[in-house]
C-alpha cells in the first residue's frame, strides 16, 4: 500500500479560467488516487479560490501566496520555498514552457520556476519533479531556449500533452527524460447529463448556441489593438442576432475564463435583446461544462472550452486565432470542425456566412454522431490512467522508473 505524499503543483493557477482549475481538479484526484490522503501546495496569485472550492476542498489542498505584497517574484518566494521543502513532489502542468515576457512574472514562469527546481533539488535530494501533460512552445530567444532547456532537464519526468511539444521536448537536449506523449488531462472527463444520456431530438427547436470567447484575437497572449477588438465585438454581436432571427436559435454566452467575462457583456449590450453571460466567477468548471451539455453546438476560442463539449458529445466549432488551439483539432482529427481565422476576418463576409452555416450544419449532427465524438475522448482515459500510472511509478520508486 502507498503512502500519503506531499505535492506541489505548479501551472498557471488564480481559480478564473476553468480549463486550468479541471486540469488541477483532475491532477489531485488521479494523485490522491495513487497516494491517498496526500497534501497538495498549490501557488497562486489569489489564495482565497483553494479555500472557496468545494470541489477542491474534497483533498487537503493549500494555497501558497504568489502576491506581490508577500514579495513574491511569480513562484519564487518565502512561502513557496518553505512549501517545497515539505514535498516528496513538484508537479508542473499545462501550457507554461513558453519564453514570451520572459522577465515579467506574471504573465511567464520558467524564469521565476528556475531557481525554485534548482533549490528542491538541492534541498530533496529524493524529491520528483514531474511534467504531467504540459505544452512546450518554442523559444523565441537564446536565453529564453536555455532557461527551458534548464527547467526541462531538471525533470525527472515529462510528459507532453500535443505531438508538436514532443518534437520540440526531444530536439531541446538529449539529457530530457522524455517520457511520451499523452492527451491532456481533463479529455474524456464529463459531468453527468452528457448527450449520449440526455439526447435532444434532430427536430427540436430552437437549437442551442453557446459562444466561448477569448480575447487572443491576434494569437496566444496577444493583446488586440482597438480596431481588431471592436471589428470582432461588432462581428459577434451581428452572428448571435442573425442566428437568432433568421435561423430561431437559442444562443447563451458560455465563457471559460474570467478575462473573457467583460468582453462578452460589451457584445450582449449591443444585442436589442442582451443574453445571459455565465463564466468563472459564478460558476464552477463542473458547472459551466454541465451547462454546455445541454447545447446542440459550441463556438470556442479556447482549447478546454472544446475540450468540454467534444467531451460531452457536443460539437465544438474551433475558432482558432493560436496555434494550440489548431493543434489540438489536428492532433484529435477533429478538423472539419476548425476555422483557422486571422486577426482581421471579422472584416470579411465570407467568414461571417462560413461561421453560420458550420454552426447550423453542427447543430443538426445526428446523435450518432455525437456519441462518435464523445467515444473519441473517452478513447483517451485509459492513456491518461498510462501516464498517472509512470508518475506515481517515478515518485514511488524512481530507480525503476522506465523513459523512453
Amino acid at each position: 500500500m502507498r503512502h500519503s505524499k506531499t505535492f506541489m503543483i505548479l501551472g498557471s493557477f488564480s481559480g478564473s479560467n476553468s480549463g486550468d482549475v479541471a486540469v488541477l481538479y483532475r491532477i489531485i484526484a488521479e494523485l490522491d488516487f495513487r497516494f491517498p490522503q496526500s497534501t497538495f501546495f498549490v501557488p497562486t496569485t489569489v489564495p482565497s479560490f483553494i479555500g472557496n472550492s468545494k470541489l477542491l476542498q474534497e483533498y487537503d489542498t493549500r494555497p501558497v501566496s504568489m502576491r506581490r505584497r508577500h514579495l513574491a517574484h511569480g513562484y519564487f518566494s518565502f512561502q513557496t520555498l518553505r512549501a517545497v521543502r515539505k514535498c516528496d513532489a513538484i508537479i508542473t502542468t499545462a501550457n507554461m514552457f513558453f519564453d514570451r515576457n520572459l522577465f515579467n512574472p506574471w504573465n511567464n514562469f520558467i524564469f521565476s520556476l528556475l531557481p525554485i527546481l534548482i533549490l528542491y533539488k538541492a534541498l530533496r535530494r529524493k524529491g520528483r519533479v514531474i511534467a504531467a501533460a504540459v505544452s512546450i512552445t518554442p523559444p523565441s530567444s537564446a536565453i529564453g531556449g536555455m532557461i527551458l532547456r534548464r527547467v526541462l532537464e531538471l525533470h525527472d519526468f515529462v510528459a507532453v500533452r500535443d505531438d508538436n511539444s514532443a518534437t520540440l521536448a526531444t530536439a531541446l537536449s538529449k539529457h530530457i527524460k522524455f517520457r511520451g506523449c499523452y492527451p491532456d488531462v481533463v479529455i474524456g472527463q464529463q459531468p453527468s447529463g452528457s448527450i449520449c444520456e440526455v439526447s435532444r431530438t434532430e427536430a427540436t427547436l430552437p437549437r442551442r448556441v453557446g459562444i466561448n470567447l477569448s480575447s487572443y484575437f491576434s494569437g496566444e497572449l496577444i493583446r488586440p489593438d482597438e480596431t481588431t477588438r471592436s471589428g470582432w465585438i461588432t462581428f459577434f454581436a451581428r452572428l448571435i442576432t442573425v442566428l437568432s432571427e433568421t435561423h430561431s436559435c437559442e444562443t447563451s454566452m458560455i465563457v471559460t475564463s474570467g478575462t473573457d467575462e467583460g468582453l462578452a457583456s460589451e457584445i450582449s449590450e449591443l444585442l436589442d435583446l442582451p443574453i445571459k453571460v455565465w463564466g468563472p466567477s459564478e460558476l464552477s468548471h463542473v458547472e459551466l461544462q454541465s451547462m454546455i451539455t445541454e447545447l446542440d453546438v459550441y463556438l470556442s476560442m479556447r482549447m478546454h472550452g472544446a475540450i468540454f463539449a467534444f467531451s460531452s458529445g457536443v460539437p465544438c466549432i474551433g475558432l482558432c486565432f493560436t496555434k494550440k488551439l489548431r493543434h489540438f483539432y489536428t492532433d484529435y482529427d477533429l478538423t472539419p470542425y476548425r476555422m483557422d481565422l486571422l486577426p482581421n476576418s471579422f472584416a470579411t463576409d465570407d467568414t461571417f456566412e462560413k461561421i453560420i452555416q458550420k454552426t447550423i450544419a453542427c447543430a443538426q449532427l445526428s446523435l450518432p454522431k455525437k456519441k462518435e465524438l464523445q467515444s473519441k475522448m473517452a478513447d483517451c482515459v485509459p492513456m491518461q490512467k498510462e501516464m498517472f500510472d509512470g508518475i506515481a511509478s517515478c515518485i514511488q520508486d524512481p530507480l525503476k522508473s522506465n523513459f523512453s
